[in-house]
């Protein structure tokens, strides 16, 4: 193969596309000729910097070749790495050609102007003796498994989301949706919305949530994103940068712990949790390419991780991304679209009406079948990734590599698997013993980022959640909130704690356990005197109603319907506090009757504050304290 004048040879090509040219295999083949030094430095947020010490030819008629290997290597950089600011050392002529192509109206302008967005800098190219040296910064992120979790993956051409509880999914919804051919942020927001509450309604709580997200996120704000493409400027600003916010405080309540995640991170982590390793390269391959990279400390590393937009391909002919203009980068291989862009050659018609996401399916309906020319599809794309892990290695140094998303469903997968360790084994066994790339099982890899977005945030300290119940607002929106704990731990003690902060604010309050209120109306009904009524309507209408020892004992039909009837008359009108030694999944046990038990847990448990508190019996302990 020949490109800019640089001979190099390809031992493994994709049968369906055999014009690939790997640009691995391009560069080492540029740089065994280039000898003049050439330093690349690239500037992003927080003073962090990434540097890399090259060489070009610098010679007139290798002029066009130096021009293109840097092109592709500071868009690389740019997008695996991020940056505002490119220095350029060793050779002026690369610094001008480096100003003039990323400058407004040049042919990477659409780099510059994303850079810019992202970073809120503008784009810069300097020329300096010097570039700055290596800095980085990496942060830990996610593995907080504990407690009931919502973890949700927000991708181009459907919705994933899971119910956690412990680390275990109990529940996983798959919906179909066109976010990135929408304009209308209410249509996103609404489906958020109802993946969220799809989830909480399969456990007993939620104690945080957790998005996975294509784009670029800061503070939980949406920067840059594709799924809002066609979302015009104006209502981006008004509704997409706190679509997130909004949907998990108006679905669970305004302190409910939120994290949003690139999804590239988030496969990361899901391999680095899955394997229980770090160093971890995560590759999801769905509507588009999202990676991500756990390193050696299980940090992330503050990267922008975009490989979609890397260059993987060098040959003229590459496909164009629409988004980008540029051509032969990474989301034309790693994702629907490459199965699409290779079903022709491989013989099979899609029919234009369908989505990008059923273009896919039914390529993997094919596959279903025994010899199938959906096979070569595979195999052509396990060769783009065969080569191209090499080249990701190269900038990452990972050990593993976990492949998710739904091109990787199937037995497609394991095809595309396959093919990529023998191209690599046979084209770089220098790096092929360095990395290991693994698929998920079936699960995992449809719905293994959704399960580790929920264990992205972590659940703030109980001390914090009360200090905030303790300003009584709750009460003001007319709220319930559920104080868990094993006995002895300051369940009652805290309710009461609360009620007289209450009082201090002049709410009206009353506190009772559940089994005295039962008690209360059973006498007042046996009275038949009119003071059941009496007494329903101050349970019914008290400002905050303090339930304590909630369901210690199974309540009989009877008074199910009175604590039906309370907490009815009290839903979205009075708040309620509600103490309890048992988890809600096991109140329902204590209530008898099935219709009314449902009926009583959709106004307790669901929507509801929980705060979790652990720690010795103060019984005991003060007890323990005396007899010293």
């Amino acid at each position: 193969m020949n490109q800019y004048g640089i001979q190099f040879e390809v031992k493994n090509k994709p049968s369906l596309d055999p014009e690939f040219m790997p640009i691995l295999k391009f560069n080492r083949a540029f740089l065994e000729t280039a000898k003049k030094p050439v330093s690349i430095a690239l500037e992003r947020s927080g003073g962090q910097v990434a540097v890399c010490d090259t060489f070009i030819h610098g010679t007139p008629e290798m002029r066009q070749a130096d021009q293109y290997y840097i092109d592709r290597l500071v868009k690389s950089m740019l997008w695996m790495k991020g940056g505002f600011k490119v220095y350029v050392s060793g050779d002026e002529d690369i610094y001008s050609y480096l100003k003039k192509t990323f400058a407004p109206g040049g042919a990477r302008s659409f780099d510059s102007d994303f850079m810019a967005g992202v970073y809120e800098r503008p784009f810069e190219v300097v020329f300096c003796d010097k570039v700055p040296q290596e800095a980085g910064a990496s942060q830990a992120v996610g593995r907080h498994l504990a407690g009931c979790r919502v973890g949700f993956d927000a991708g181009g051409s459907d919705r994933k989301v899971s119910a956690v509880i412990d680390g275990e999914p109990v529940y996983s919804e798959e919906v179909v949706w066109f976010p990135k051919i929408t304009e209308d942020p209410d249509y996103h927001y609404d489906g958020i919305v109802s993946a969220f509450k799809s989830a909480a309604e399969k456990m007993p709580r939620v104690d945080a949530v957790g998005v996975s997200s294509a784009g670029i996120y800061i503070d939980n704000r949406t920067m840059v994103a594709s799924l809002f493409l066609k979302v015009p400027k104006d209502k981006f600003n008004e509704k997409v940068k706190d679509i997130y916010i909004r949907a998990a405080r108006d679905v669970f309540g305004p302190d409910i712990p939120l994290v949003v995640c690139n999804d590239g991170d988030v496969s990361a982590l899901a391999g680095a949790m899955g394997l229980g390793e770090n160093n971890v390269l995560g590759i999801a391959m769905g509507t588009s390419e999202a990676v991500g990279y756990v390193d050696e400390k299980g940090n992330i590393t503050g990267w922008l991780n975009e490989l979609a937009f890397a260059p993987v391909d060098v040959s003229p002919n590459a496909m164009e991304d629409e988004w980008s203009g540029d051509i032969g980068c990474g989301v034309k291989y790693f994702s629907q679209d490459a199965v699409i862009k290779l079903a022709p050659a491989a013989g099979i018609s899609l029919s234009a009406d369908l989505s990008p996401a059923e273009k896919l399916k039914e390529v993997q309906k094919l596959m279903d079948q025994g010899g199938s020319p959906a096979e070569a599809i595979y195999r052509s794309i396990g060769v783009y990734l065969g080569h191209s892990l090499a080249l990701y290695h190269h900038f990452y140094g990972f050990k593993h590599v976990l492949l998710l998303g739904r091109v990787m469903s199937g037995r497609g997968g394991d095809i595309i698997l396959d093919t990529c360790k023998k191209v690599l084994a046979d084209e770089y066994p220098e790096v092929a013993g360095l990395m290991n790339p693994t698929l998920p099982d079936e699960k995992a890899r449809r719905v293994g980022q959704s399960v580790a977005a929920a264990s992205l945030p972590d659940r703030p300290p109980a001390k914090d959640r009360i200090n905030r119940l303790a300003r009584c607002e709750w009460i003001g929106e007319s709220e319930v909130v559920a104080v868990i704990s094993k006995t002895g731990c300051g369940k009652s003690f805290l309710g009461q704690a609360l009620g007289n902060a209450a009082c201090r604010r002049l709410f009206t309050v009353r506190y009772a356990r559940l089994a005295d209120i039962m008690e209360d109306l059973n006498r007042c009904r046996a009275a038949a005197a009119g003071s059941y009524y009496q007494h329903m309507d101050a349970y019914k209408t008290v400002q905050l109603l303090i339930v304590d020892d909630f369901m210690t004992t199974p309540i009989e039909t009877r008074n199910a319907v009175d604590l039906f009837e309370i907490m009815e008359a009290r839903e979205g009108r009075a708040a309620t506090l509600i103490a309890s030694q048992l988890e809600p999944n096991e109140w329902y046990l204590r209530i008898e009757g099935e219709l009314m038990a449902d009926s009583i847990l959709n106004r307790v448990a669901t929507g509801a504050r929980y705060v979790d508190l652990d720690g010795p019996n103060m019984r005991e302990y003060f007890a323990s304290k005396a007899n010293q």
